[in-house]
């Protein structure tokens, strides 16, 4: 299958089968997850934006080390997005990766592009999503988790990420988010204080 092919198929027909078919050819190596993201950057469709990174997120979901060789073309992304349905399956491949890196015990800046990368632009576009009232509240709380796992390197996240967390919660998904952001922090603090 070729992007073009892959595009084709998103535009015409939106369903969980049709972007299964794309995402079989992502695991299956008939289609270059790197190239889907670059045509999902260059696509100027809204709607196309949104399926490919769809597609781009069950791949994750699947096989999260499919994405890592684009990752950190997934971090530049971030502060640029303006479609909120492809900010949020951003977004989630993000929060899978940090997910697992959470699990396996490895340190979330394992990678060398990881540790030198400039994160600035995008803590400061997650704080935006976060403060915006506009925001749907699924890419608030996608923010929030990312800022709550960024705090073990830039502890200052934390203070601020709690302090607008408490100012956040209008609806229940923001509630449940806060309880799983403040335990995050939590374990991120005990983690600094056993390396010094």
């Amino acid at each position: 299958m070729t992007v073009n092919e892959a595009i084709n198929i998103l535009e015409n027909n939106l369903g969980i089968a049709n972007t299964e078919c794309v995402v079989e050819a992502l695991l299956d190596d008939e289609l270059s997850p790197a190239m889907l993201f670059e045509a999902m950057k260059n696509t100027a469709n809204s709607k196309t934006k949104f399926r490919l990174a769809w597609s781009l997120e069950r791949l994750a979901k699947l096989d999260i080390g499919k994405c890592e060789s684009f990752f950190a073309d997934i971090l530049a992304a971030i502060p640029t997005l303006e479609h909120d349905g492809q900010t949020r399956c951003l977004l989630k491949i993000i929060v899978i990766y940090l997910d697992r890196s959470a699990k396996s015990k490895r340190p979330v800046f394992a990678l060398n592009y990881l540790d030198t990368y400039d994160w600035d632009d995008i803590i400061g576009r997650l704080f935006e999503h976060l403060l915006a009232d506009e925001t749907p509240n699924g890419v608030k709380v996608l923010a929030a988790y990312i800022l709550a796992r960024l705090s073990v390197r830039y502890c200052w996240i934390a203070d601020d990420l709690k302090f607008h967390m408490q100012h956040r919660l209008d609806s229940p998904s923001m509630i449940a988010a806060n309880k799983k952001i403040v335990r995050i922090i939590t374990q991120n603090r005990i983690k600094i204080l056993n390396t010094k």
